[in-house]
This record gives C-alpha cells, sequence and structure tokens, in this order.
C-alpha cells in the first residue's frame, strides 16, 4: 500500500475582492427560485437544471423555469439532481423523498417511513435502467415506477454510513463518499462493505463527493484535502492545512482531458491539472461571487456552472479578459494608458502611475501626478506626460524632465522626441528643439524617415519640420480621423469614421490603397484600433473585430473573428483611440472606467451553434392545445384559428444575450425568404389565410454561429367550407332541389287547387242535380199527373198513354241526376240498381260482380265512386256500339277495385286523351284525382277496359 502527500504551492491568489474575470452571476433577480443552490445538472438537452431550497429551475440561457410545491412538487427544499438514460430528471429531496419530471410533468414517489425517505442524496442508474437513490437511512430502487428497499437492513451495520455522494465502480459496486468514515465500497448483490478511512487509508473520515475518470481513477473529495485512489494506492493532495476548513471539496467535473474543476464549500473553486497536481483558487478575491461552492456542471460549451450556497449561481468561460480598477486598487478608476516598462505593467490615471505585479496592483505609484501618456522609448525608457511636465524615466526611477507645460502625448525613436499639445508639436532631437503650429493630432505613426498625423481635419504627412497634406488624400474628402499605426518601416494603417487607408513609401512616393467598410453593418462606429501580425483589431461597443489586413488588401473581403467583452462591459464602449498591444502580446482597451487586458491566446471560442426548441405555440394568446390540433406531423386548424404566435427557444450559455433568430413562415406571400435576424424570440401572425405552411426558424449562439438544422412546424388552416368545391356542389344540389321541390309543390297545390276547383265544381254539379232532379220529380212530375189526370176526364187513353211515357222518363231523368237510392239503399245496392235499370231499357247485356263496398266511403266520395260508374257506363251506350260488357268490383284491404269491360269498337286513348273537344276520359280522371285512386284505359278494336283503385282512406 503506498501514500503520498502532496502540499499545493502553485496556486494563486489576488488579493483584492473586485471581479477581475468575466463571472456570470444569476439569482433570485434573475428568476431563480431560491439562491440556495445544492444541485447542479447539465441535460442532455443543453438545459442547466438547478435543485435549490426553494425547488426545480431549469435555465435555457436567458429565463428560468421553476418547478415548486406550488407546481407540484413534493418539496420544495431539494438537494440532488440527475438525469437517467431516458432523459428524466430525478430530484432528491430534504424531507419528501424522490420525484422526478419528465416533459414538463411532475411526479412524485413519497414513502410512508420518513427514515426510508429522508436526505436523498444521490441517484445513480444501472445497466437494466432501475434508479437507485441513496438517501441518509436507505437505497431505494425504482424499476417501472415501483419503488422497493434494496436492503431493509442497509443501515444496521456497525457504523452509520452518512452518505453525501455515490459513483459507479462496477455493475455491482458503488462507491460512497461518507460524512463520517472516509469512502465506501457497497456491493449491490452481496451487501459487502468495505472502508477506506482514517485507519486503513489515511483517508480524512468526512468526505464529500467521489469521481470515477475515464480511466477509472477514484478522485475523492473531502475536508481540506482531495485524493486520488488507484487500486489500493492513494494520492493525497492537501491544501493548506491552515485553511482546511475553506478547502472543503464537495464536488468534482471532469474539465478536458487533463483537468478537473473542483467545487469548494469556502473557499470558491479551482481548476486542477491532474498531471502537475497544480491548481488555480477562483473566489471572491477575484471577484467571483461566493466562497461557497455546493456543486459544479460543465455546459455542452465548456462553460463551467457553478452552485453557491448563498448567491445564486455562477458561470466561468475563461481567463481571455482580466479587468482592474479602483477597487482593486487602482488609484483612480480613469486609466488614460497602459505599457510594459521594466517588466511591470504601468497604468497611467488621472491620479498617478500605477504598477501591475502578479496581478495585483502596489500601493506605491510611479508618479503621483495626473499622467496623460506613456511611450517606451528607443532606449527602454519610459516617457511620460503629466498635467504639468513631460519626463524621463529609467528602471532605477531616475527621472529626467524634458519639457514643461500640458502635452497630450509623446513619441520617441532613436532620431526625435515628439510632444503633442493641443495647438503645436514640439520636436526635439539631439542638435535642437523647435515647435511648429498643428491643431491636435489624435495619433502619430512613423513611416520612411517622415510621420504620419491623424487629426480631425485630414491625415497629415511630417518631414523635416514641415507639415503637409498627402498627395491623393485631399482633406475636403478624407478627414475625421480616429488613429494610424506603422505595420513596418514604410507600411501604415490609418482609420477614419468610415474607411480604412493602407499607406507605403516607395522612393519618396505614398501608394494609398483604401477599403470602405461603412458598408459591413457590423463594421461600423469603430473608434480605435491597433494591429499584431499582420492583423488588424478594431474596438466596437463590447467587442474587439479582428481582420486579416492580407486578404482585404488582396481579396477587398473581411475574414474577421469577433472578440466579445466581458458581460459587465458589453455595452461599454473604449475610449477614443484607447487601444494598443502590449510587447508581451496583450491587447488593452480602455473604457471609460478602468482597464481591460485580453489575452487572445487563452479566448475560447464558441463554435457550437444552438440547441432549438419551439417553446410554445399559441391561438390568440392562449396556449394550444396541441393533442386537439394534432394529425400525424402537423397542426390542423379550423379556417377561423389563424392567429397564431410562436415563442423560438436558442439553447446556447456563451453569449445568450446576443442571440439571435431568424424564421419564415412558408406558404405564405414570401414565406421562403427569411425574416432579418432578430433578438426577439416571439413571432407573431395575427392573420394567415386557409392553406398548408411550414413555420420554421434558427437561431445562432450570439457569436455569429447559426444553427443549420432548423425547427419545422407543419401546419394547415382548413379552407372555410363555403370556399370548399364540395360545398358548392352541395349548395348547388340542395338549390336544384329546392327548385324542384318549390315546381314541385306549386304544380301539387295547382293540382290541388284544380282538384279542390274541380270538387266544387262538381260538387256544384251535383247539387244543381239535385235541384234540376227536385223540380223534375216535384214540379214538372206533378204537372204532368195534372195534365194526365183532366186527359183521363176527357177519356183520351191515348194521349193518357203518351204523358205516362213522359212521366216515366222525367223520372229517369230525375233519378240519373240524383241518385236518392244512395241515402236510403247504401252504394252497393244503387249500383246494381242503376246497372239493372241499364240493362233492362237499353240494347246491351251486362253482366255484374260486385262485392258490398257499403260504409266504406264518405257520402261525397260515394257520390263519385257512383258517377264514375254512371259516366262509365253512359260512354259505353254512347261511343262504344258494344252489345255486352261487364262491371266487376273487388273489395281488398286497403283499396277496392273497379273493372268495367266491353266488347265495343275501341278508340285512340293517347288522342282521346289529347283532345280539347271530348271530356269523358277527362272527368273520370278528375273524379279518380278527388278519390286519390288512379285509373288506366285499356282500349283495341275488341273493345275497352277501365281500371279503377280507389284506395279506403281516401
Amino acid at each position: 500500500m503506498r501514500f503520498t502527500f502532496l502540499i499545493f504551492f502553485s496556486f494563486f491568489i489576488i488579493s483584492s475582492h473586485a471581479q477581475q474575470y468575466d463571472f456570470k452571476t444569476l439569482d433570485t433577480s434573475n428568476g431563480l427560485p431560491s439562491n440556495e443552490v445544492h444541485s447542479i445538472l447539465a441535460a442532455s438537452d443543453g438545459r442547466i437544471w438547478l435543485g435549490t431550497m426553494g425547488g426545480v429551475s431549469v435555465f435555457n440561457g436567458s429565463t428560468f423555469t421553476n418547478y415548486t410545491r406550488k407546481e407540484g412538487l413534493a418539496s420544495n427544499y431539494v438537494l440532488t439532481l440527475f438525469e437517467d438514460s431516458k432523459g428524466r430528471i430525478w430530484i432528491g429531496t430534504v424531507d419528501k423523498g424522490v420525484s422526478r419530471i419528465e416533459n414538463g410533468k411532475i411526479k412524485n414517489f413519497e414513502r410512508d417511513n420518513p427514515q426510508e425517505v429522508f436526505g436523498t442524496v444521490a441517484f445513480l442508474e444501472g445497466d437494466d435502467g432501475t434508479v437507485y437513490a441513496i438517501a441518509h437511512h436507505t437505497i431505494t430502487a425504482y424499476k417501472n415506477d415501483e419503488a422497493s428497499l434494496m436492503h431493509s437492513e442497509f443501515f444496521k451495520f456497525p457504523k452509520s454510513l452518512a452518505p453525501n455522494d455515490v459513483a459507479w465502480l462496477d455493475k455491482e459496486t458503488i462507491l460512497i463518499a461518507s460524512t463520517s468514515y472516509g469512502l465506501i465500497k457497497f456491493n449491490i448483490k452481496t451487501t459487502e462493505i468495505t472502508y477506506m478511512d482514517s485507519e486503513s487509508h489515511n483517508i480524512n473520515n468526512i468526505c464529500y463527493t467521489v469521481f470515477l475518470d475515464v480511466e477509472n481513477v477514484i478522485w475523492l473529495g473531502a475536508y481540506g484535502a482531495m485524493y486520488k485512489i488507484i487500486g489500493d494506492d492513494v494520492i493525497t493532495y492537501n491544501f493548506n492545512k491552515k485553511e482546511a476548513n475553506l478547502n472543503r471539496v464537495v464536488s468534482i467535473k471532469p474539465y478536458g482531458t487533463d483537468t478537473l474543476v473542483l467545487g469548494l464549500e469556502g473557499n470558491g473553486f479551482a481548476i486542477f491539472n491532474k498531471s502537475t497536481g497544480d491548481y488555480k483558487l477562483y473566489n471572491e478575491s477575484v471577484g467571483f461571487q461566493s466562497e461557497y461552492v455546493s456543486d459544479v456542471a460543465l455546459d455542452r460549451e465548456e462553460n463551467i456552472w457553478l452552485g453557491t450556497l448563498n448567491s445564486g449561481i455562477g458561470r466561468f468561460r475563461d481567463e481571455s479578459f482580466k479587468f482592474y480598477d479602483a477597487s482593486d486598487g487602482l488609484p483612480s478608476d480613469k486609466v488614460n494608458d497602459v505599457e510594459i516598462f521594466d517588466g511591470h505593467i504601468r497604468i497611467a490615471t488621472d491620479k498617478g502611475v500605477a504598477t501591475l505585479v502578479n496581478n495585483k496592483i502596489q500601493k506605491q505609484l510611479l508618479t503621483s501626478a495626473p499622467t496623460t501618456s506613456l511611450t517606451k522609448t528607443f532606449d527602454n525608457q519610459l516617457l511620460y506626460t503629466t498635467d504639468s511636465e513631460v519626463v524621463l524615466t529609467n528602471a532605477k526611477n531616475d527621472r529626467r524632465i524634458l519639457d514643461k507645460g500640458v502635452y497630450h502625448f509623446g513619441y520617441n525613436d532613436s532620431t526625435n522626441t515628439i510632444l503633442m499639445a493641443t495647438r503645436s508639436m514640439k520636436i526635439i532631437n539631439r542638435d535642437s528643439s523647435y515647435i511648429i503650429n498643428a491643431f491636435r493630432s489624435i495619433d502619430i505613426a512613423p513611416i520612411g524617415d517622415n510621420y504620419l498625423l491623424p487629426k480631425t481635419q485630414g491625415l497629415f504627412n511630417f518631414e523635416n519640420g514641415t507639415l503637409s497634406e498627402i498627395s491623393g488624400l485631399p482633406i475636403q474628402r478624407h478627414s475625421f480621423f480616429t488613429g494610424a499605426e506603422a505595420i513596418s518601416k514604410n507600411e501604415v494603417v490609418a482609420i477614419n469614421d468610415d474607411s480604412l487607408y493602407h499607406i507605403t513609401l516607395n522612393e519618396g512616393n505614398y501608394n494609398i490603397a483604401t477599403y470602405n467598410y461603412k458598408k459591413e453593418n457590423e463594421a461600423e462606429g469603430f473608434n480605435s484600433f491597433s494591429t499584431k501580425n499582420n492583423a488588424l483589431y478594431f474596438a466596437k461597443k463590447g467587442r474587439y473585430y479582428k481582420i486579416d489586413l492580407s486578404r482585404l488588401l488582396i481579396n477587398n473581403t473581411i475574414v474577421e473573428s469577433t472578440y466579445k467583452f466581458p458581460s459587465k462591459f458589453r455595452d461599454s464602449e473604449l475610449i477614443f483611440n484607447g487601444t494598443k498591444f502590449l510587447e508581451d502580446g496583450t491587447l488593452v482597451g480602455i473604457p471609460s472606467n478602468g482597464v481591460l487586458f485580453f489575452d487572445e491566446t487563452k479566448y475560447k471560442p464558441n463554435y457550437k451553434a444552438p440547441l432549438l426548441n419551439l417553446r410554445t405555440v399559441k391561438l390568440f394568446a392562449e396556449p394550444l392545445a396541441d393533442s386537439i390540433y394534432r394529425e400525424k406531423e402537423k397542426l390542423v386548424l379550423p379556417y377561423d384559428s389563424n392567429h397564431l404566435s410562436f415563442t423560438m427557444e436558442a439553447i446556447s450559455f456563451t453569449n445568450s444575450e446576443e442571440i439571435k433568430y431568424k424564421y419564415r413562415l412558408k406558404g405564405l406571400r414570401e414565406g421562403d425568404v427569411w425574416s432579418q435576424p432578430t433578438s426577439n424570440p416571439n413571432v407573431v401572425y395575427s392573420y394567415i389565410p386557409a392553406g398548408h405552411y411550414v413555420f420554421e426558424f434558427t437561431a445562432d449562439n450570439g457569436n455569429g454561429i447559426w444553427q443549420k438544422e432548423p425547427v419545422k412546424l407543419a401546419l394547415t388552416i382548413k379552407i372555410p367550407f363555403w370556399r370548399l368545391w364540395y360545398f358548392w356542389i352541395t349548395v348547388l344540389v340542395l338549390t336544384s332541389f329546392l327548385i324542384i321541390g318549390y315546381i314541385i309543390y306549386r304544380n301539387k297545390k295547382k293540382q290541388k287547387l284544380k282538384e279542390e276547383f274541380t270538387q266544387d265544381l262538381l260538387n256544384a254539379q251535383e247539387q244543381e242535380r239535385i235541384r234540376i232532379s227536385g223540380e223534375l220529380h216535384d214540379s214538372i212530375g206533378q204537372s204532368l199527373l195534372m195534365v194526365k189526370n183532366k186527359i183521363l176526364f176527357n177519356s183520351d187513353y191515348k194521349t193518357v198513354d203518351m204523358v205516362d211515357e213522359i212521366i216515366d222518363e222525367v223520372r229517369e231523368m230525375s233519378r240519373n241526376l240524383h241518385p236518392f237510392k244512395l241515402q236510403e239503399m247504401g252504394l252497393t245496392d244503387t249500383i246494381n240498381s242503376n246497372i239493372d235499370s241499364i240493362d233492362e231499357h237499353q240494347d246491351i247485356f251486362i253482366t255484374t260482380e260486385i262485392d258490398d263496398i257499403d260504409g266504406l266511403f264518405k257520402p261525397e266520395q260515394e257520390i263519385n265512386i257512383f258517377r264514375l260508374i254512371q259516366e262509365s257506363f253512359n260512354n259505353i251506350l254512347k261511343h262504344s256500339n258494344a252489345k255486352s260488357a261487364q262491371i266487376q268490383i273487388n273489395n281488398f284491404k286497403d283499396h277496392i277495385s273497379i273493372v268495367i269491360t266491353d266488347n265495343g269498337k275501341g278508340f285512340n286513348v293517347e288522342k282521346e286523351q289529347q283532345s280539347k273537344s271530348k271530356i269523358g276520359l277527362k272527368t273520370l280522371q278528375e273524379r279518380v284525382s278527388i278519390l286519390n285512386g288512379t285509373f288506366k284505359v285499356v282500349s283495341s278494336k275488341r273493345g275497352t277496359i277501365l281500371y279503377f283503385n280507389i284506395p279506403k282512406n281516401a
């Protein structure tokens, strides 16, 4: 067994407490439910999950979504979070056991025995999908949503295990970091327990976290130390023993292949090199928000996320930017210039020149006078200008005053020292010094043996003591210059408010190439720049742009990289001409307060496109019920549900404040054209016509890297029913039916009116017949009897016989006009009587077969039936020349049938029906119609047959 002890000496502590690095803090003011964070998890969907003492929160880079008891969570007191292989988030609580969130829905697994659920501190998942929840007193297995105690005797061993964190050693062995007995190995099959503690391996018994790396090395975080365990060998990494209580290693996460991030409860966090054992602390002394880190996570963009016990969460990415201001020890926040001299960074402020040594501002000042510029001379001295004098000093701090007066900046080379005042410039060389009138220059750049001076009026050439315009750059068209810098001995780059000028000197002549960068939207607003290795670094609000000068000049194109300032300075402008490279390659930027140092070699660009999600779809400002309108892979909405709004989500953390979205609705007018980039994630379409559409959106990561696979949602707005072809066919059919129905109705009404008219006419005719019949019988008949009596009185018997014949004819006419026997004898006997009378008085032989039909019809119907038969025989007698006839009346269940047959000469039925002068058949048809019956005529040369069917409910 081998024990190795290492004490860290290679760490860096910065004594001041300002934020020197780019730390981002998020707390309750940003939407977090509580500032006491116990667990932090980078989930597979890209989001950051947080377990707090106020519930669970999930962060997408811009907003927090919280799950608390109000939303159904069993408890707000969350200790740990875990993501299983199905992407479900498991939640261990202080007092209510285990909960789980899946697709935004909460499921609680509360247990009856409080001892079983008290303090769920960690989770593991087995190969079969079983999730093990480790609590203070139990291990519970969850499989297929069924919970079972894995080993009820688990805590009846000689020692109480007090687990705080767990990891798999192999498929059967769980590593448990115990706050009482160091590292415990627990076999879930045999329940065998092995201890690695102070007695067996000289490991501190108070352990907080355990991590197994890809090389199967165990890393154990403990009180004041961390252990590297390979097999049975232990290597100890001790922190400062006097600060053991400040260095409780409570979280260990991998950070690259050879680095770990350590969460320290009491001393912030550390980045640890596994190979060398070196580490670097980041705590309140360098501006981190809290000393009490509870957990660590790394997102897919390699940002480090840190949960704290009192200040919410923090994010750290790299050390490329450092910032110093008065809170770090600078004599003033107003910085004017920076230079490296004698191996240290010197910072000129309006309260003197400070020195930065090992990231610490020295208290002793080079000078306490307000200093406007610092220039390192060709012979390694420092030239600085104050509010009253120009001083030259060396490494021994020997001061020599070059001149008295107020100068804005100075320049020095082996030939000249040039001092710039507001309205003049002083040139000092070995032989003489002189002053020339020159309204304030902004900068100075040597080229050949000359100098270029950028001014607001234009760019000027200074040669042999003379200031003049440059040929080819008339000041009327080229002015408002903001800087100039030498690239080589005969090459200078200058900029003004809209163009870049590349100027070379060849045999005393200037060659000038101009590139107008104002046409590039991202290039507008440069107020300072600097050069290094043929690259230009422009400063714009909140960022640097790096442009390859060769490609710009050769191809007239910009090839750029963007370096965004720390979030604290995202909206900051650098001061005019406030950018310069130091000799160690550090790029200095001077904002309105303090000074910003940028080390490009430490910058970690984010090349990952964001993960996309369509967060919500709303219909008339209300969440759309997807299940109601979902049809397979698209939404199908009624024509009047056409006011839709979409909330886009791009999950990215490095530059989340500057994420841009593009979207389109394919199928809508110019829907194939992407929108202009926008920072607003909400899209509203107030009216979408009926049709088929695909809503698409994409986003960048805040640094110009766009997601190439847009999110797509197919949707259909149904066509209004009145615009459907089958609607119009239906309307046409219905209209046709209505028209036809109306015509039928009108014809039926006309027919009914006609029938009613015919009925009224027949009734009137019948009444008239009754009247005439009555008069024939009562009046004329009585008169004829009186005449007969008078003739008998005169004994004229021949005349009496004639009168008797007349009386018989009148009586016959009276009976034909109105069958009085109907009321007395009934319909059947009346018909028989009428047939017998015809047979008796006419030269025709009639046979009858008549069923009893009395009482089946109303009186007026019986008259019509009688008239049918009477008129049929009248027609036979008048027109057929028949010798015989037959009538057959049958009484069926629901109707009677009347068939009248003769053997006459017949007639043309069609011609008879079309004749307007012949009404025999028409009269029969009218009577049948009144009775709601049917009538058919069959006629030939051998005779005629009349068929009548009359319903009993007529």
